[in-house]
């Protein structure tokens, strides 16, 4: 089995090796065609490259979920590792309040069962998905492939039907339970919703990490009738029954993250829903604040622990001047400009090598 995984990893990273250089070709055609109408073809290229890239890193951690420890000691450099390494690092770059935020939940919940409700809004811009993946990242840590973890990603697309049956469907989908919220023949949405909350509170065992993660739900939470509907019927059934679970098993915990790309109106989320991490109330919702700007020290910081790169001094220097002015301190444009400068220098390292 570890010859078979072994040779498949080998050829995995091989399909990987040529694309980051061909993504690496069309990251500095796109820079050398600057203002020219074919560097949007160019960076349009590089991105579709970039999700077939994922696509294979993605079978690799399926062979080998630990994240590496340290390429710097190989006497050649594994590119593969090297650029899963790097996601893997971009994800703590700048969210260490939310990081810490959660771990103290956690921690004083200790053996008890534990909730959390959370809202993150100007996502896209904050870069909420590089947050939502440090989040796991924490839910993960000390599970070591005991199979307790479990995310589940619900994300809508602009012509879907936001509603509560769309939002219990796409629940569904993922539980493998039937797909009948679209059949009214089939039930009230009160019944499909006590069917799927049975199914996934039925699953948790002592230790269960269960992450919910919503994402593009703009248009699903800016009506107000919806952000009740969520609070005072889905989650408010879902901690009922949680109670019942929580008296049968230790250490469970459920943490649903909602993301919108842009604010909320303020009518929609009312002062009395809300809680903070110092009064925190699993029953209501609980907001966590995205870092407008990333600061010139903390792009810096990030670059002098990226693993597998040799960067000098000097080097880590400009490219963190040139970082922070192309991006303006904008999370998802430094996540953008860190990716670019770090994948040219793994071009580097395949050409050397």
């Amino acid at each position: 089995m570890a010859d078979a995984r072994s040779e498949k990893r080998k050829i995995l990273e091989s399909c990987i090796d040529k694309l980051l250089k061909d993504y690496a070709d069309a990251i500095n055609q796109s820079i050398n065609e600057l203002g020219k109408p074919s560097q949007n073809q160019l960076e349009r290229q590089a991105e579709d490259i970039w999700e077939r890239i994922v696509v294979l890193q993605n079978e690799i951690s399926q062979l080998d979920l630990a994240p590496p420890k340290n390429f710097a000691d190989a006497s050649k450099p594994d590119v593969a590792r090297v650029q899963t390494q790097i996601e893997f690092m971009l994800s703590g770059i700048d969210f260490y309040i939310i990081e810490k935020t959660i771990k103290r939940i956690l921690d004083n919940h200790g053996t008890k069962g534990c909730a959390t409700l959370m809202l993150f809004q100007e996502s896209d811009e904050r870069a909420g998905e590089w947050c939502a993946h440090r989040i796991q990242k924490v839910l993960e840590n000390g599970i070591e492939n005991t199979g307790l973890f479990q995310r589940i990603p619900i994300e809508f697309h602009p012509r879907e039907r936001l509603d509560e049956r769309a939002f219990l469907n796409r629940l569904q989908s993922y539980l493998k339970e039937p797909e009948r919220c679209e059949d009214p023949k089939y039930s009230s949405i009160e019944d499909i919703k006590h069917q799927v909350l049975d199914k996934l509170c039925g699953s948790l065992r002592n230790g269960s990490i269960v992450m919910i993660e919503c994402r593009k739900m703009d248009s699903f939470l800016k009506r107000s009738e919806m952000i009740d509907w969520v609070l005072e019927e889905f989650w408010a059934s879902f901690i009922q029954k949680l109670q019942q679970v929580f008296g049968r098993f230790y250490a469970i915990r459920v943490v649903m993250l909602f993301f919108v790309d842009a604010t909320l109106p303020k009518p929609c989320l009312r002062v009395d829903r809300r809680c903070t991490a110092k009064s925190f109330s699993q029953d209501k919702w609980l907001e966590m604040r995205l870092e407008r700007r990333w600061s010139q020290e903390t792009i810096k910081l990030w670059m002098s622990s990226c693993p597998g790169l040799s960067w000098p001094v000097e080097d880590i220097d400009n490219v963190t001047d040139t970082i922070y002015h192309l991006s303006e301190g904008v999370p998802w444009r430094v996540i953008k400009n860190l990716r670019n400068a770090c994948f040219a220098e793994i071009g580097k390292l395949i050409e050397e090598n």
